[in-house]
């Protein structure tokens, strides 16, 4: 079973490895709407080819896409506020 260290899952075998590097998050974060153990749990059934949950594990990546709240000011250039 993976690893987790808080909501971060990390690999223990080569095969979970695999399935989280071809869903290209490694390690994978964990949203706080769902248990860290669950999702980990799943990651080793889909790498032990027991179960296709792949596509829940697609939608919890992207429930863990973080959006930017707020847009960034943009930065002042010394020279031109030199005058």
């Amino acid at each position: 079973m993976c690893r987790t260290r808080g909501r971060r899952i990390y690999p223990s075998t080569i095969n979970e490895r695999r399935v989280l590097m071809s869903l290209g998050a490694y390690p994978m974060y964990c949203p706080r709407g769902l248990s860290p153990y669950l999702v980990a749990r799943k990651v080793t059934r889909v790498a032990l080819g027991q179960s296709p949950d792949l596509v829940l594990l697609r939608d919890v990546l992207a429930r863990a896409a973080r959006k930017p709240s707020t847009p960034r000011p943009e930065p002042i250039d010394a020279a031109s506020s030199v005058a």
